[in-house]
């Protein structure tokens, strides 16, 4: 069927997408505690504000813009929807400090 060849990667974004937003929280508990461990020295609000900045302006509008583009079919949904939350994983993992 016609329509359900156009509507498969709606379908199939919607399906990793569930599974990739039960693995935001974990992400966002590292960002958290690199952000704490960041501002140690200085401020814990710095560190909240830090974690709350890349959540709110890197992971939210990476994440509407993997959904857009998965249920497009223009980038494959498991890759549009893991899009922000490696991205965010990386950038928690950057800001651990080193020991």
């Amino acid at each position: 069927n016609q329509t359900e060849r156009f509507r498969k990667p709606e379908i199939l974004t919607e399906k990793y997408r569930r599974i990739a937003l039960g693995v935001t929280p974990l992400i966002f508990i590292l960002l958290g505690v690199a952000a704490g461990m960041l501002s140690r020295q200085s401020n814990r609000l710095a560190g909240i504000g830090i974690a709350a900045l890349i959540i709110f302006v890197g992971d939210y509008p990476l994440m509407i813009i993997g959904n857009l583009l998965g249920a497009k079919g223009s980038l494959e949904p498991a890759v549009a929807v893991w899009v922000a939350n490696v991205t965010l994983g990386v950038v928690a993992l950057i800001l651990l400090p080193k020991r």
